[in-house]
């Protein structure tokens, strides 16, 4: 046991003339270096299964970090090709894919942007041109002379017999004979007048004709149809010469892609099959200037989608999402409505992140991901198989398909890093097989470094923050007071918090009050500020327990002296806000065998530790005081005006001494309060939260001008000690007093003012120590359960 001195209750003061400055690049990945060889060995590792988790404390810049170094390692590699969505001839519900090296697809989206708008524009022209006109006049005109040859010698050979030929209003050639004086239509008078040998004559002589007519039509329509055939031949040639012009600098730009090549030649017997319905699109136009025309052709389907562009990217891509939505993971197919219908087609894939990454590494916030519906089942699924499809994840819910598109998958090769908690690793790798299987590689981040491996490192990770937020400069003492918190974030003397975050808030708060105050520089005082003013914004919970203790509503006594009570001190988190509270204990004891009752067990109000805590103390007891007799008593152990949960084992000290205290009638000093765990051989085990405890003890001590107290806290705690500057001060004018303990006797010594475990030469604890009025207490008790036994049997 000792009394501490100011000086054990903070940390050592630096000189900043002693210790020098370290560059940016020794201090970017301070305290990581486990991390970064973690992540190193997972970027190394070139396998599916291979993905990386991240893990560490919040305000670490886990994902700054990680964008650094991934973003350094992605120059040293090759840059991946462009992906294109292309249409497909043959299949138009499944566009196609074609990969380009870098910076070849914007050149091949221009290009066939180029194309499109010229066969808009220019290949109508083609077909109003003079040379055009020219070619197909020429054909119509040997059509027309071949009709006029074959309507010629029909003709002689009609009027050889007697008979002619006229065309009708309604377009119906009509055969008739004539009369051989005047070669003109019989008249009816001129029939009549024939014989009827005449009149068979004619009639059978008609017939031959018409059938010779006939022939003579069919070979008229022949001759059509020779016509249309050649007027589709040269429409095709024009097109295909005007085509084939337009895409020679394609060809010759992308002459060693066959798979380009091939989409080329896909084009062009497409357009080349199409020519009619555009050349009746231009005639259409030509026949109604003035007039609402129809939709014309479109040549969208030669458009090219662009789908990553990769032409500005330095290496390999480097890409972090915040929102992992499926659509914007893996990319969707959007839609646009046209008379109140909507469409889609190729030109409407739009890329998401794990294809932008694709060949590189994508960084994914676990969390969001996980919230995300189906987007991490899909990304495991594109890991495993090495595709990644963009569909609809609704589809298969759907009672009727919407017939979406379903484009060509897309080979994937590239690393996924997952930056989350510990907790979500855990939980993950405990009931989720398929992410044991696919992220192999834990990278956890250290959040406090230790002073020995560079305080000249982190007084420069300090200046670094506030100069790269334009804050103020720092004093020594600035820089000391940011060093003693962060100290005091870590929980330990000798080691500093690694989150960046904390410090940056702290020094941003701090250039505040410094700006606010007309200083030119951050000073401790400046800092001291920003803590206590985030600690009265967060402080009302705090504020309104303590007002409830003053006034009594809580009952905690900070003077004079109890049997079987004791001040205890617990830690409550609100908000991240930590504030210790004090908390009143109490022991009764009396006849029976049931030992030591737990009253928050019983009402299901404690957790497993507190449980244990007791169970513990129980065995201590048992060692102390069972090792020549059974133990004979019941005692039931409670914190008084507790009306929520109660966890940890911090409390087992004072706990014990309620307990002692209430065994032996010894009262305990009421202006002390304890903190500690203890083991069963009686030895007392560090705890959490020591700060605020014994803060929250003095707070009320100062409030009702107590200047005698005193705290009990374990030795092994004495490391963790940082505290407020009026803790400090109090305890410099000795109006405040904190101990530290190894063995639980040590207390009962400072909380009873009596021996407590000395024993004489029979090993028998000495008259009026504490164990050995809790001995003879416990004798009295053994003889009550005698008698009781005896009654019970007789």
């Amino acid at each position: 046991m000792r009394e501490l001195s100011a000086s054990d209750l903070t940390v050592e003061e630096i000189k900043l003339e002693l210790i020098g400055e370290s560059k940016d690049e020794d201090v970017k990945f301070l305290g990581q270096d486990r991390a970064l060889k973690a992540l190193d060995f997972g970027l190394a590792i070139k396998d599916f299964r291979y993905n990386i988790f991240v893990v560490g404390h919040e305000g670490m810049n886990k994902r700054d970090v990680v964008l650094s170094i991934l973003k350094s390692r992605a120059k040293e590699l090759n840059k991946p090709d462009d992906v294109i969505y292309v249409f497909n001839f043959k299949n138009p519900d499944m566009p196609r894919v074609l990969y380009l090296p870098a910076g070849k697809g914007r050149i091949f989206k221009k290009y066939m942007n180029d194309f499109v708008v010229s066969l808009k524009s220019d290949l109508p022209k083609k077909f109003e041109s003079k040379e055009y006109e020219v070619a197909k006049r020429k054909l119509i005109e040997e059509f027309q002379r071949k009709r006029s040859r074959i309507f010629a010698e029909f003709e002689e050979e009609v009027s050889k017999y007697n008979f002619a030929i006229r065309t009708l209003e309604n377009g119906v050639i009509e055969l008739f004979a004539v009369s051989p004086s005047t070669k003109a239509p019989f008249t009816e008078e001129e029939y009549r007048a024939l014989s009827d040998e005449d009149k068979e004559k004619i009639q059978t002589t008609g017939e031959m004709l018409n059938e010779k007519m006939n022939e003579a039509l069919r070979q008229i329509r022949e001759e059509e149809k020779n016509l249309r055939e050649k007027a589709i031949l040269l429409d095709k040639e024009f097109a295909a010469s005007f085509v084939d012009n337009i895409l020679k600098q394609v060809r010759d730009e992308f002459y060693d892609r066959d798979d380009v090549l091939l989409y080329l030649d896909e084009i062009r017997s497409d357009l080349l099959d199409r020519v009619q319905e555009l050349r009746a699109s231009v005639e259409q136009n030509a026949n109604m200037p003035f007039l609402m025309r129809p939709s014309e052709p479109s040549f969208d389907k030669y458009l090219v989608n662009l789908f990553v562009d990769n032409s500005e990217t330095e290496g390999a891509p480097v890409v972090y999402l915040s929102n992992s939505s499926y659509g914007n993971l893996f990319g969707k197919i959007e839609y646009k409505f046209v008379y109140g219908a909507a469409v889609t087609d190729f030109t409407q894939i739009k890329s998401g992140a794990i294809n932008k990454a694709n060949h590189g590494f994508l960084i994914l916030d676990a969390q969001d991901l996980l919230k995300n519906i189906f987007s991490y089942d899909a990304l495991k699924r594109a890991l495993k198989e090495g595709k990644v499809r963009i569909e609809d994840p609704w589809e298969p819910y759907r009672v009727v398909s919407s017939g979406a598109l379903k484009p060509e998958a897309i080979d994937l090769d590239l690393k996924v890093i997952l930056i989350g908690s510990s907790f979500l690793y855990e939980i993950l790798s405990q009931y989720d097989d398929e992410f044991r299987e696919l992220f192999n590689v834990k990278v956890d981040f250290d959040d406090v470094l230790n002073s020995n491996l560079g305080l000249d490192k982190y007084v420069s990770l300090i200046k670094n923050i506030s100069r790269n937020d334009s804050l103020l400069p720092l004093s020594e003492s600035g820089i000391n007071y940011i060093i003693k918190e962060s100290a005091r974030i870590a929980g330990q003397k000798n080691k500093f918090s690694l989150r960046s975050s904390m410090i940056r808030n702290l020094l941003t708060e701090a250039n505040y009050f410094a700006i606010k105050s007309g200083s030119s520089e951050i000073t401790g005082s400046h800092v001291r500020d920003a803590i206590k003013n985030k600690v009265f914004r967060n402080g009302r919970i705090e504020e309104r327990i303590q007002e409830a203790i003053l006034e009594d509503t809580i009952i905690v006594r900070t003077s004079g002296e109890m049997i079987g009570q004791v001040n205890g001190l617990a830690i409550m988190s609100l908000g991240g806000h930590l504030f210790g509270k004090p908390a009143r204990i109490t022991a009764q004891v009396y006849a029976g065998k049931r030992g030591v009752l737990n009253i928050e067990r019983e009402v299901k109000m404690s957790g497993q530790i507190h449980d244990k805590a007791v169970f513990i103390l129980s065995g201590y007891l048992g060692y102390l005081f069972g090792q020549k007799r059974p133990l004979s008593f019941s005692a039931s152990i409670t914190f008084e005006q507790l009306y929520s949960g109660i966890e940890g084992d911090s409390a087992t000290c004072a706990e014990f001494y309620a307990l002692i205290s209430a065994l032996s009638n010894i009262p305990l000093k009421q202006n002390v309060a304890i903190t500690g765990s203890m083991d069963q051989w009686g030895e007392v085990q560090p705890i959490g939260g020591v700060n605020e405890k014994i803060e929250g003890f003095f707070d009320l001590c100062k409030a009702r001008d107590v200047n005698d107290a005193m705290v009990i806290i374990p030795e092994r705690n004495v490391n963790n000690l940082i505290l407020r500057d009026e803790v400090i001060e109090a305890v410099k004018e000795g109006k405040f007093k904190i101990f530290a303990i190894s063995r639980v006797e040590e207390g009962l010594k400072i909380l009873t003012g009596l021996d407590v475990d000395s024993k004489d030469d029979n090993g028998n604890f000495i008259k009026n120590s504490v164990y050995y009025f809790v001995e003879k207490r416990l004798e009295e008790f053994a003889k009550v359960g005698i008698e009781e036994d005896k009654k019970k049997n007789s």
